[in-house]
């Protein structure tokens, strides 16, 4: 009785993500997050907002340690399957 509700429904929705079947809304955000860096684009009214405040740039991201990481957690291949899938569905 070690699991809770929601450990078994997160290890739910990771296997149907593994399989192929992630939301459209999960796989295009890890795409985003993929192809860079961030799950949205920074916008110039929240760069005019950091500089007014005296806040610096915010450091870019290294897409080489993102692609690296995707690689080795296996993450890349889930993410193309789950594009692949998303694809042929269309």
């Amino acid at each position: 009785m070690g699991d809770s509700l929601a450990d078994i429904l997160i290890e739910l929705k990771n296997l149907s993500t593994a399989k192929g079947n992630a939301p459209f809304s999960v796989i295009k955000a890890v795409e985003s997050f993929f192809t860079i860096g961030a799950i949205a684009p920074g916008t110039t009214g929240v760069e005019r907002k950091r500089d007014k405040l005296g806040l610096p740039e915010l450091p870019k991201p290294d897409l080489g340690q993102i692609k690296t990481l995707f690689e080795g957690t296996g993450a890349l291949e889930i993410l193309e399957k789950n594009l692949a899938k998303e694809s042929s569905s269309e």
